[in-house]
């Protein structure tokens, strides 16, 4: 089951991903909704099954990662980034602080970011098992 809350997310994240969908909806007028948050072990393995995702194991895993949708002005789910909402809604993310999925060469994700300051997922889960707060 997908877990859409941005209170499933990493506290230290949970502010960052309120302020950039305030950014986007509130503040640019944007149609931008929340689909994915924390992931399960469970539900990872239904991903990336199903070629949406490489790894068996991410940030998504850890709530330091979320999925979007943009939809046009017209209210319809936008499934590739030709009208460059994608982009801003990840240039927006990335001045943030977050990483933005469209940038990827491999598997580009456009509706994805992930927030992680100048870390690897094995240095965060290398600092988790010795207590530190990342």
């Amino acid at each position: 089951m997908k877990d859409a809350r941005i209170e499933s997310l990493r506290l230290e994240f949970q502010p960052i991903a309120r302020r950039w969908l305030h950014a986007l909806v509130d503040d640019l007028g944007m149609k931008v909704r929340i689909l994915e948050t924390l992931r399960t072990p469970e539900r990872q393995a239904e991903v990336q099954a199903a070629g949406r995702s490489q790894l068996k194991f991410g940030w998504h895993n850890v709530g330091l990662a979320l999925d979007f949708a943009a939809f046009g002005d017209d209210g319809v789910y936008l499934i590739d980034d030709r009208t460059g909402l994608y982009t801003r809604c990840g240039l927006v993310a990335e001045w943030m602080g977050c990483a933005w999925g469209g940038r990827w060469e491999r598997l580009r994700d456009y509706g994805h970011i992930e927030w992680h300051p100048g870390m690897t997922l094995q240095q965060f889960l290398n600092g988790q098992k010795g207590g530190i707060v990342a």
